[in-house]
């Protein structure tokens, strides 16, 4: 048998490697001249989400608000988006009648306009599949997602308000003259639907979603965000999705604001001003001043005192949130105003609340139980807060999937005593942006409950 010596060998290792490499390298050179895409676009993806409404042709009011906002650039280039449209009819509807007063498109505001645009965007490509499911802790939950954040900032809608448009508790009446620069909630607001799988998973009757929606008709595989069905489901583009909405999507108010705007609910909401306070944001005050140099004031959150989500102790003067205070004794069981709200996953749930009308809260308080406040107090304003709190607490629900008509008969207060809620008992049904509010032809008194909830 033939030897060789160890320089013969490591000779011959060194022209092995040697060739190895060559080859490998041509390899590696080969694969990426030959490579397709370095220099164009896969095919079969269609156009961009900017491309194809502005070639479709129907889209002009929206193509408009993109390229007036400058998200030409984002909504024609590769990425992740899915964007909900109206139509130019549904636009010519909407300018007929809506609650901005506006008649035609130049008169929208710059706020406006990102409402329309950015509240009907989301920051991830979703088919109508695709938004039933969401991920907690990189654990994919399928089938029970009802709501996602949009692209629309806190500071993309900041107001100036005063007067009768601030809270009644005495806590605001020092910017009552002067007016204050708010935020309703710092953090964004999200978008509700209800997919068939989010329906036939959360079990919701036909009934539930009519009540939800005032009297909407849904049938197999409709989709509807908020109480506006999707008539153009999936359109495919290369960087992302587009669903066509049967009419304008507008931001709605968040529970609080809903519940102190509406005309017939004037009582209750002012019970509940009394745990509304305002505080300093100072983040959104900075990134305000950096997008408009010329401001020179403060931003505020209107946020209530609560346990979730909300303040949870005193206020300093500056009215930021002393740390290392004693919680407050008197809080909500969530602030109302909380964009964000949560009781576990943002996608899988929000918040409910039954608001008695003005009438069905002097009734109460003129007859039977509520007769034995008055007789005590005189008037609601007289009713100190550890009253009043229980009494709104027994009003406010944690989770709108328990909430719902066909789940009434087994809904019980944090006390477990029983709420007789009624189907006949709801005057109306409102979708805000962080739960739905039923207004309420009655009072929620307490019943004793038999048994603890299923």
């Amino acid at each position: 048998m033939k030897t060789y010596s160890n320089k013969t060998f490591t000779c011959f290792k060194k022209l092995v490697l040697f060739v190895s490499v060559l080859l490998l390298s041509s390899s590696f050179y080969s694969c990426r001249d030959d490579y397709p895409y370095d220099n164009k676009e896969p095919e079969g993806l269609g156009s961009s989400i900017y491309g194809y409404l502005n070639d479709n042709g129907n889209y002009t009011v929206t193509v408009r608000l993109i390229e007036d906002l400058k998200y030409k650039d984002v909504l024609n280039l590769t990425g992740s988006k899915t964007l909900f449209v109206a139509n130019d009819d549904a636009y010519k509807e909407f300018f007929k009648n809506n609650a901005w007063g506006v008649t035609r498109y130049e008169d929208l505001t710059l706020d406006q306009k990102k409402s329309l645009l950015k509240f009907s965007m989301l920051n991830n490509a979703y088919t109508i599949v695709k938004l039933s499911n969401y991920n907690i802790d990189g654990i994919l939950i399928e089938e029970t997602a009802m709501r996602q954040e949009t692209a629309l900032a806190p500071i993309d809608n900041v107001s100036f308000e005063k007067g009768d448009k601030l809270p009644t508790s005495s806590f605001w009446n020092s910017y009552r003259d002067k007016g204050i620069y708010l935020v309703k909630d710092n953090t964004p607001k999200t978008i509700v639907y209800f997919t068939e799988e989010f329906i036939n998973k959360a079990g919701f009757s036909n009934d539930d979603f009519s009540t939800l929606t005032n009297g909407k008709i849904r049938t197999k595989n409709d989709m509807y965000v908020f109480d506006k069905k999707v008539t153009g489901k999936n359109i495919r583009c290369k960087n992302g999705y587009i669903h066509v909405l049967e009419s304008v999507l507008v931001p709605p108010p968040n529970m609080g604001q809903y519940i102190q705007e509406n005309p017939s609910t004037k009582i209750f909401s002012k019970l509940l001003d009394r745990f509304c306070v305002m505080v300093y944001d100072n983040a959104s005050t900075l990134l305000y001043k950096n997008q408009h140099p010329e401001f020179s004031d403060s931003i505020f959150i209107k946020s209530y005192y609560a346990s979730n989500g909300g303040v949870t102790r005193p206020l300093d003067n500056h009215h930021v949130e002393i740390i290392n205070a004693q919680p407050v004794k008197n809080l909500l069981p969530f602030n109302p105003g909380w964009n964000g709200y949560r009781s576990e996953a943002l996608e899988a749930d929000m918040a409910a609340m039954f608001v008695p009308t003005d009438e069905a809260m002097n009734n109460y308080f003129n007859s039977g139980i509520g007769a034995i406040l008055k007789d005590r107090f005189g008037s609601w304003d007289n009713i100190p807060d550890d009253i009043i709190l229980p009494f709104i607490k027994r009003h406010m629900r944690n989770s709108l999937r328990e909430s719902v008509p066909s789940r009434f008969s087994k809904m019980v207060d944090s006390e477990n005593y029983a709420l007789p809620v009624q189907k006949g008992h709801i005057v109306s049904s409102f979708l805000a942006s962080n739960g739905n509010v039923y207004i309420t032809n009655e009072v929620l008194v307490a019943l004793q409950a038999s048994n603890s909830p299923d």
